[in-house]
């Protein structure tokens, strides 16, 4: 499932500014069958994907030890080019996040609420999915 809008500044100065890097804000969730599979972007125009939220993998571990498990959380990927050039993207971990959603539209409203995403006014279908859902 995937959900896919353009976004507009509320300060018109800013959309007129930065009309060549076009926001598009993404949502969706590859595997309907598991709550942890939802992730979301923000991709401007030519520059790519400049924020996205995603679940880190399940418990993983090396031969099975203990010692080098890695925990599953929910993470904001924060790219950005350092001082030589060079791209990183750190997975900023979400420790306030649930460890899963009810569904899309749930995980789509956080996501918002997260990065300021004005998108359900008065009057607007409040489902992004079409779907019945509890928001958490």
């Amino acid at each position: 499932m995937r959900f896919h809008t353009e976004l507009t500044f509320t300060e018109d100065t800013a959309n007129r500014e930065l009309a060549q890097y076009p926001l598009e804000w993404n949502v969706e969730q590859g595997n309907t069958a598991s709550q942890r599979s939802f992730s979301s972007r923000i991709v401007a125009g030519p520059l790519g994907r400049i924020r996205g939220v995603d679940a880190h993998a399940p418990n993983v571990t090396c031969r099975y030890r203990d010692e080098t498990a890695t925990p599953a959380y929910w993470h904001e990927n924060q790219p950005y080019f350092d001082q030589d050039g060079l791209m990183q993207n750190p997975h900023v971990p979400l420790a306030d996040w649930p460890e899963s959603f009810p569904g899309p539209n749930a995980f789509a409203r956080r996501v918002a609420t997260r990065w300021h995403i004005a998108t359900w006014r008065e009057n607007e279908a409040t489902s992004l999915f079409n779907l019945d859902e509890i928001s958490p």
